[in-house]
């Protein structure tokens, strides 16, 4: 074990030796204070990468039920619940539709429409991943598929490695296949780990609702995300794009398959259904566990797939993140934080701007620390919401903002995501870290333009007083 993981162990244990130790201030039980001191020692032993994240998040589960500051059922009660389950189920879909190639197929039919020079190849990017956004959560699993495409466009159209043009086209694949998952509740994991955060009563939202309240974000990140992406790496020169190269890929795949088809239909019933959710009555997590045996008996995926493809370790941890909501209700520390920030945050209510500005600067500040945006996006969340009930904001509204603001990728470290595309695309060919960063600050100053001009939206809608 490194320097940096031992010094990481051993800061956990007095963390939350220190939280067993500290006299409940008022408002908290000593359950409560050691609830939190094994968060904060489990959150320490994932910053140092002490161990695999998920196995820190069960064993904390685990140890809250050991020692008796939470019943099992509660410390678990996230594998019960519906967010787990949509989780696992939109999951299973995600490997369907890789396995089968319909992703692919989809992308590359995509990028023959659009026009073969620098611009038109970046809102092809675009284009291609707001439309695979919703059928696949799995931003891990599009990035993978789309980054070896990218890396062929951009050497295709002649740009050396880290050039203008090459970096420009890595920043619209990213971008449309990861950073536009938020405009869709099925466009990313993190989103169904919100709302399986949210207070009871409010965890749901449909996909129908998350888009209408998401729209005016998704408007100002796909428009001014283009302009960003033309304006700071469009290279000189008029360089084209073969668009034979694409033609092969897709006769590679030959004529669309078997597996395709029920896939294609799996994922467009799915969509349907979500969209239809409160008209009739049926639990979009029930749909996605019903699309997941769909295709387990059909035999689009077979065992192996199942034990090898789907990511374990993500459901487990994800659902393990979403419990902490479960401790933080079960033992009064919601009401507590409620009752601390109100007085120090309340005047900012009548200030919209500058709390949207403050909170967006905080959650930067969190991601230096906190690689995970999953685990950053639930913390906050849960944290805040107290306050945001309190003074009339909407949980949907603290939670949205925390999730779109945690994709940053100042450092390399920030965001294992963009480290998986990296390597995708080329093993880090395609840019260098200056141009990354940049991207991040690009992506940052747009997502946070796209909240401010949400909030009248929000407050005609009620989801803000």
């Amino acid at each position: 074990m490194s320097k940096k993981r031992i010094v990481c162990l051993a800061l956990g244990v007095i963390a939350a030796i220190a939280f067993f130790l500290i006299p409940p201030p008022a408002g908290l039980t000593a359950e409560a204070m050691q609830g939190i001191g094994i968060l904060l020692c489990g959150i320490i032993w994932m910053v140092g990468a002490v161990f695999p994240d998920f196995a820190v998040m069960i064993a904390m589960l685990a140890a809250w039920v050991v020692l008796k500051i939470l019943p099992f059922a509660t410390a678990f009660s996230a594998f019960s619940g519906t967010s787990f389950w949509l989780l696992l189920g939109a999951m299973v879909i995600g490997v369907a539709g890789s396995k089968s190639g319909l992703l692919m197929r989809i992308a590359l039919a995509v990028l023959r429409v659009f026009p073969a020079n620098f611009q038109g190849q970046v809102l092809a990017l675009l284009t291609s991943g707001l439309i695979i956004s919703p059928l696949v959560p799995s931003t891990a699993a599009k990035a993978a598929i789309m980054g070896p495409i990218a890396k062929q466009i951009s050497d295709t159209m002649g740009y050396e490695n880290q050039s203008r043009g090459s970096a420009g086209l890595f920043y619209a694949y990213f971008t449309g296949f990861t950073c536009f998952g938020p405009i869709f509740l099925s466009g990313s994991f993190i989103a169904y780990s919100m709302l399986g955060a949210m207070p009871e009563g409010f965890e749901g939202v449909t996909w129908i609702q998350w888009a209408y309240y998401a729209l005016p974000w998704s408007i100002v990140m796909i428009v001014l995300s283009y302009i960003a992406i033309v304006l700071l790496f469009k290279p000189k020169g008029g360089a084209q794009f073969d668009k034979a190269t694409i033609a092969d890929m897709s006769k590679a795949l030959g004529p669309i398959k078997r597996d395709e088809w029920i896939t294609l239909a799996v994922m467009g019933g799915c969509l349907v259904l979500w969209m239809l959710e409160r008209t009739i009555d049926v639990s979009s997590a029930a749909v996605a566990v019903l699309a997941m045996t769909i295709l387990v008996a059909s035999k689009v995926l077979d065992k192996a797939d199942f034990d090898k493809k789907v990511n374990w370790n993500l459901v487990f941890f994800i659902g393990a993140v979403i419990s902490i909501g479960s401790m933080i209700k079960y033992l009064g520390i919601d009401v507590f934080i409620g009752d601390t920030l109100t007085p120090l945050m309340a005047p900012l209510v009548s200030r919209p701007i500058v709390f949207v500005l403050g909170f967006v600067a905080v959650v930067l500040l969190a991601r230096f620390v906190i690689a995970s945006t999953l685990t950053t996006t639930v913390l906050f969340t849960v944290a805040l919401v107290p306050f945001g009930l309190s003074v009339g904001i909407s949980p949907w509204v603290i939670g949205f903002i925390a999730y779109v603001s945690v994709h940053v990728w100042f450092l390399r470290y920030q965001m294992p995501l963009y480290l998986t595309a990296n390597a995708t695309a080329g093993n880090g060919e395609m840019l260098s870290q200056r141009q990354a960063a940049l991207q991040s600050t690009s992506y940052i100053v747009i997502s946070t333009i796209g909240l401010l001009v949400s909030l009248p939206w929000w407050k005609f809608l009620g989801l803000m007083p």
